[in-house]
């Protein structure tokens, strides 16, 4: 049982069978998917939603977001897993939606209002930056696209490197989710 509503979760098989789950109190909890269990201490530093999570590929690192219209919490923080301790913390303008590791885990991506943001996982600096036509919910990387789950009904598909957007798919009202499949289809 959680005090706060769960806003997001994220499968992290490198440690364990390990959930986190971003509250809506801004912490980030952590739950053994077996038992159930809550494991390790919650992660404390967001003052607003926890709207998303992310584990790096290796998966010593967890990145967070967050941000609501009724909190100054507009911020993508960088834990480390084993310690529980804050590694950065980045402020934006707007609230952040959602996260997502490259492949690599060499850029970090930050959905927000009608921009993501790519940053340096290392040193949480921006890198570069792409415009939206609304609110970014959900992102996730292939090789080197994007996927963006908007808040205008669309699906919009983009050059990470290049920031060139390749496709856009109306799809009806928000975008709350998107995934690529192995292939990248």
């Amino acid at each position: 049982r959680f005090d706060a509503a769960i806003r997001c979760v994220q499968y992290g098989p490198v440690l364990g069978d390990v959930i986190a789950a971003g509250a809506s109190d801004g912490r980030i909890h952590f739950i053994c998917a077996q038992t159930g269990e809550k494991i390790l201490c919650p992660l404390r530093g967001h003052s607003a939603s926890g709207n998303c999570v992310d584990f790096s590929p290796a998966g010593l690192t967890i990145a967070s977001g967050s941000g609501s219209v009724l909190e100054n919490d507009n911020s993508v923080r960088v834990w480390d897993v084993k310690t529980g301790k804050q590694l950065w913390q980045l402020n934006v303008d707007s609230s952040v939606y959602s996260v997502a590791f490259s492949p690599d885990g060499n850029t970090l991506a930050a959905g927000c209002y009608k921009k993501i943001y790519f940053l340096d996982p290392t040193a949480g600096e921006i890198k570069s930056s792409l415009s939206c036509d609304s609110p970014v919910y959900s992102i996730d990387w292939h090789d080197n696209r994007i996927v963006a789950g908007c808040n205008d009904g669309t699906i919009q598909v983009f050059d990470a490197q290049s920031g060139d957007r390749l496709s856009t798919v109306k799809v009806g009202s928000c975008v709350y989710s998107v995934h690529f499949n192995k292939s990248g289809d």
